[in-house]
């Protein structure tokens, strides 16, 4: 079996996205897979390195219910891909950060969710049950119920 390669591209104005990137990286990496992190500035640099990765997760603070603008941009600068379809088939998940708990982050992933929907990637859940199910405390890590990309604060 051949090496997982994923690459994590993010946006990060105030270092806590990035921290939280370089953590899943550490953590992937543990796992044996060779991950590319990737600042969004830096993604024209790096495209070929990207376009070998078989999974891309996405990262970024929500900015007042959405993206932020630098991570938006480099959303939309993917046309070439979108029409070429040349993500088809990758796996895609998505990360954010917020100041407050609510942060009103669904926006975000689902902006996160159909960008990789419109490049016809396969979409990863998190998987992780609440930490509460009928008042009882679970191993779940997934404070905040989401079932969508993983949100933190």
């Amino acid at each position: 079996m051949t090496t997982p390669q994923i690459a994590i591209i993010y946006y990060s104005r105030g270092g806590h996205t990035q921290r939280i990137a370089e953590a899943i990286k550490k953590r992937l990496t543990a796992g044996a897979a060779d991950v590319l992190l990737v600042p969004v500035a830096e993604v024209p640099a790096k495209m070929e390195a990207i376009m070998e990765a078989q999974t891309l997760i996405f990262r970024t603070p929500t900015n007042f219910g959405n993206v932020a603008a630098p991570f938006k941009e480099f959303m939309d600068s993917t046309g070439a891909f979108w029409y070429k379809q040349a993500w088809k088939n990758k796996l895609a998940a998505g990360f954010t950060v917020s100041s407050t708990t609510n942060g009103d982050k669904l926006h975000t992933f689902v902006s996160l969710a159909l960008f990789a929907a419109q490049h016809s990637m396969v979409w990863i859940p998190l998987g992780v049950l609440p930490r509460f199910i009928n008042d009882q405390q679970t191993d779940g890590q997934n404070r905040l119920a989401s079932y969508w990309p993983h949100g933190s604060m």
